[in-house]
């Protein structure tokens, strides 16, 4: 009887794995909203620690970087292949996206270039160097900036939400958004 307990109680927990994952760890990792991650692994027969929220979550990390989320944003996204977004709920609604891409700068840029934005100033972080592009739509812009790193590049992008914020005070924003973001990317 109790090996029949033993081996039920087994079933459950693996189910309950495969629930919980939905199947396999490339959708785990998927997840946004409200899921919650765990927040250390636990041995056999103790309890699990409590999950932290993505929202809650103070830090994300992959190979290429680690960012510290800055005061007032939270994660929106968890890490997946290098790339991980964050949001910012106070005026103007931002969302930063982090991500790694291939190419150079000059192929980046003139994509980019290729698509409408403009080159403005460059921001200097330590002994990096971002490019930074702007896209202006109906007194709406989105900045996308990127700096060489390894093979490739180190790429960050930030679009407002609803807000009556417009022109320059939204540029201006937006602008110190972006210089918060990257200040709290540490490079790998």
């Amino acid at each position: 009887m109790k090996k029949t307990n033993f081996l039920l109680a087994i079933a459950v927990m693996a189910s309950m794995s495969l629930i919980s994952c939905n199947g396999n760890g490339e959708n785990a990792s998927k997840g946004s909203g409200s899921q919650a991650v765990s927040t250390e692994q636990t041995a056999e027969g103790e309890q699990p620690t409590e999950e932290v929220k993505i929202e809650d979550q103070k830090e994300l990390t992959c190979d290429a970087y680690t960012i510290t989320v800055p005061e007032g944003w939270k994660a929106s996204s968890r890490m997946v292949n290098n790339s991980c977004n964050l949001t910012l709920k106070e005026n103007p609604h931002t969302t930063a996206a982090l991500n790694t891409a291939h190419g150079t700068v000059e192929e980046y840029a003139k994509n980019l270039e290729g698509r409408g934005a403009k080159a403005v100033d460059d921001i200097t972080v330590g002994d990096k160097t971002y490019k930074v592009f702007m896209t202006e739509n109906n007194e709406r812009a989105n900045y996308e900036a990127f700096v060489a790193y390894g093979d490739g590049l180190m790429t960050y992008r930030i679009m407002p939400g609803g807000t009556p914020m417009k022109g320059d005070e939204l540029k201006e924003v937006l602008l110190k958004n972006l210089n918060d973001i990257i200040n709290a990317t540490a490079l790998k």
